[in-house]
């Protein structure tokens, strides 16, 4: 991912890790990914093209 966002310029990237755990006891030197998000840059730019939106689950509403 940090070829990508080198060579796609604008490219986001976030993960979500977190510590290994052993024995009870936290393993520092081990790092479990969790999950990777990444959007390119025409994908964010595409998004000022969008129309606005509100959508209204009524679920909940019972009254007026």
């Amino acid at each position: 991912m940090i070829n990508v966002q080198h060579f796609l310029l604008g490219t986001i990237v976030r993960y979500k890790t977190s510590n290994s755990m052993e024995d009870g006891e936290d393993d520092f030197s081990k790092v479990i990914l969790n999950c990777v998000f990444w959007v390119f840059k025409p994908c964010i730019e595409g998004f000022q093209y969008c129309k606005s939106i509100v959508q209204v689950d009524d679920t909940f509403l019972t009254g007026k």
